[in-house]
């Protein structure tokens, strides 16, 4: 999965540095280089922040590529990766704890 490469994708496409990003999800460009190389999964309030500074959903960072060698199973843990994240992230909208 490609999540760094489609959130350095989005930055770029909005002409935003990625220092001016990292300072605005408090973390430092290194760790955001990490995160777009995929060297660094980014945490779930990571990955919230950026969507919100870039104004768009979560669920962009987990688009695939499509090919012709594309592979359910991939497709299926990546199902179950956005609806964990899903969960999470409604329990942090309620300040819960799931």
């Amino acid at each position: 999965m490609n999540i760094g490469k489609n959130i350095k994708f989005y930055r770029n496409k909005l002409h935003i540095s990625q220092k001016d990003l990292a300072y605005k999800i408090g973390v430092l460009p290194k760790q955001l280089s990490f995160i777009e190389n995929n060297n660094e999964e980014p945490s779930i309030t990571q990955l919230k922040k950026i969507s919100e500074v870039l104004n768009i959903p979560v669920t962009y960072f987990f688009i695939e590529e499509k090919s012709e060698n594309s592979n359910y199973p991939e497709l299926h843990s990546i199902e179950k990766r956005l609806k964990k994240l899903a969960i999470t992230l409604s329990c942090e909208a309620v300040n819960s704890k799931c």
